[in-house]
């Protein structure tokens, strides 16, 4: 037997609490030959924050996953592992003079991406995947003042600074303001450029 679904959500009209499995998620889940004990795991990926833009340039994005656990939970041991697997595979930050403290810094992994949207190349910055804690249900029922907290990779933040972390205006690693500032922009990127033009 594979594990109980805990996950739940309060109808927005009625406040009843029920689960929030997807009729996908549930048949993965009870399938036979996709049993937790025979070595399989199943997540859903919460959520992928994406900044395309700032101010008008496109040409430097950042990105980010995060999990989100309410009512002050916490991840179960194979989906912390899971999550910290999937954490080395998407980061692409490079140690820096200015970001040697950060942890679980990837090396070799591509920062210059296709946009297929804006059809030419672009620097993305990937900051892996994150953890974020709500002793409520969402940020305005986990407030301080009320006894609730907010936590981001298990340290307490207030709603400003998760919204400074959505917006890419706080670093997810080491919560410090972000220079979004174009530093050391690859001289290659405009080479690309002349390839990009040519893809359909």
């Amino acid at each position: 037997m594979t594990e109980r679904y805990y996950r739940k959500v309060n109808c927005d009209r009625c406040g009843h609490e029920m689960t929030e499995e997807s009729a996908f998620g549930r048949w993965m889940r009870n399938h036979e030959q996709l049993l937790s004990q025979n070595g399989y795991v199943f997540s859903d990926l919460d959520y992928v924050a994406h900044r395309y833009k700032v101010g008008n340039d496109r040409e430097i994005q950042f990105m980010m996953a995060f999990e989100v656990k309410t009512r002050g939970a916490e991840p179960k041991g194979w989906q912390d592992d899971t999550l910290g697997f999937f954490n080395r595979f998407i980061r692409n930050r490079r140690k820096t003079p200015g970001n040697r403290s950060i942890r679980d810094q990837a090396e070799n992994r591509p920062e210059i991406l296709l946009s297929k949207l804006n059809k030419r190349f672009v620097i993305v910055r990937a900051f892996g995947m994150h953890l974020l804690q709500f002793s409520g249900t969402y940020p305005p029922d986990s407030r301080e003042e009320d006894g609730g907290w907010i936590k981001w990779d298990r340290k307490k933040i207030s709603e400003e600074t998760l919204i400074g972390l959505l917006q890419f205006n706080v670093d997810p690693d080491s919560l410090a303001q972000m220079d979004l500032r174009k530093h050391h922009i690859p001289k290659l990127l405009h080479l690309f450029d002349s390839i990009a033009v040519r893809i359909p």
